[in-house]
């Protein structure tokens, strides 16, 4: 969360009257058939992975939104905080505590201050959504995601003043989650077991990008840490749900 305020061608000569002709010829029916493959294999994608292209698609098009409805587009590149989707999307606490508008608990997470701000955030949802959909299931990973974009905005409401937009307290509640799933199968399957090592690399990588709050100007670390508390307790949530209707070995 962050406090708002040419391409060439290549052409391919064929010599017909060369030896290797049939060979090459064959070439647009391989290409074709390749496409047809990628072309299946990123639907396949898309069918088991819905959640994660949903929230990617979401944020994506809610910035394009934001943009468009900002009042010049030549400077919404690098702030589009006063787009009245932005303001009517973004986290503020007059908004949320006197008003009544509690939607923006939820959509905090899904508008964005700036092209950088969206597009540094969209690559942490490719690089986590996709991860955490296939581990923990759609279901699982789509209600964390926006249960912890939740509890992130109001841990701010109730320790900042600011406005504030983001996704990343969405994405410190993934990290959260996947730290205590793996600390907790350590704690089940030994101190020396690779579960203990993910984890701990897990905590170093959300501590260092907590620790860049309190350096860098206008992130919102009271919305991280609420994420990545209220993560950490989806992930124990469902690690005891699954143990628990788990399968047990008969003796």
């Amino acid at each position: 969360m962050a406090s708002s305020g040419s391409g060439g061608r290549v052409m391919a000569c064929v010599d017909l009257a060369s030896p290797n002709s049939k060979t090459m010829a064959s070439a647009p029916q391989q290409t074709h058939r390749t496409a047809r493959e990628l072309h299946a294999r990123a639907a396949h994608q898309l069918r088991h992975l819905r959640a994660s292209t949903c929230i990617v698609a979401t944020t994506i098009g809610t910035y394009a939104m934001q943009a468009l409805t900002s009042p010049s587009l030549r400077t919404a590149i690098w702030d589009v905080s006063s787009s009245p989707v932005t303001q009517l999307l973004c986290k503020s606490n007059k908004a949320i505590l006197r008003n009544g508008q509690w939607h923006r608990v939820v959509t905090c997470a899904f508008v964005h201050t700036s092209l950088p701000h969206v597009l540094m955030n969209v690559y942490g949802m490719l690089r986590l959504c996709p991860y955490m959909e296939r581990r923990h299931g759609t279901p699982t990973m789509a209600l964390t995601y926006v249960a912890t974009g939740a509890a992130a905005t109001l841990a701010s409401v109730c320790f900042s003043r600011a406005p504030a937009a983001g996704a990343s307290g969405a994405l410190f509640g993934l990290l959260g989650m996947e730290c205590a799933s793996e600390a907790l199968a350590a704690r089940r399957h030994g101190a020396g077991h690779e579960h203990a090592e993910h984890a701990m690399a897990i905590a170093r990588v959300t501590g260092f990008a907590l620790a860049l709050g309190l350096v860098i100007p206008g992130l919102d670390n009271a919305g991280h840490v609420g994420g990545t508390v209220s993560g950490a307790l989806c992930g124990w949530v469902a690690d005891a749900t699954a143990q628990r209707t788990a399968p047990r070995k008969l003796s």
